[in-house]
């Protein structure tokens, strides 16, 4: 709807404005991880299970933007539910080293055609189910690019990473 997509072009603007300025603290991952989760569970309608873990050799309290990292987590798992009409969406976060870590969110839904993948970190990038059918026609294709790019920002200066994409 418009309301969403003024506040996903605000929040793209202040991102960019404040990408030096990450507010870097420590929080609780994983409480703010089922916090999330509980959230995105809420606005859904159908019968979709949804799920999360941590690693264990995660520790509890981290050290990044936590509100950055929400709005992440809050735009993959809800754009995940989206697609998913039955089954289930998984967030998993998997350790990588002692200051990182990996989000990845896994469903079963309809999948992206390879051929699609480069559209969903595009703005306004909408993916056609059929020739003529927009899967999710409330959607405005900013959430991920958003995310992607509050990913990069919060990301350590000489590791740099950003949302990648696989489908089946």
């Amino acid at each position: 709807n418009l309301l969403d997509a003024c506040q996903l072009i605000l929040d793209m603007a202040k991102s960019r404005k404040q990408q030096a300025n990450c507010k870097t603290t420590e929080f609780d991952l994983r409480k703010l991880l089922a916090e999330t989760v509980r959230l995105c569970e809420k606005t859904i309608e159908k019968k979709v299970a949804v799920t999360w873990s941590c690693d264990d050799r995660i520790l509890q309290f981290v050290k990044s933007d936590p509100v950055r990292i929400r709005q992440i987590l809050i735009n993959l798992t809800s754009n995940s539910l989206k697609y998913t009409t039955s089954g289930s969406v998984q967030v998993n976060v998997a350790w990588l080293s002692f200051k990182r870590f990996k989000v990845a969110v896994t469903d079963t839904g309809v999948g992206i055609k390879k051929e699609d993948q480069d559209k969903l970190f595009k703005a306004f990038g909408r993916i056609l189910h059929r020739e003529d059918e927009i899967l999710n026609d409330k959607g405005v294709g900013l959430g991920l690019m958003l995310s992607n790019q509050l990913a990069f920002d919060i990301s350590p200066e000489q590791e740099r990473s950003a949302i990648s994409v696989t489908s089946k």
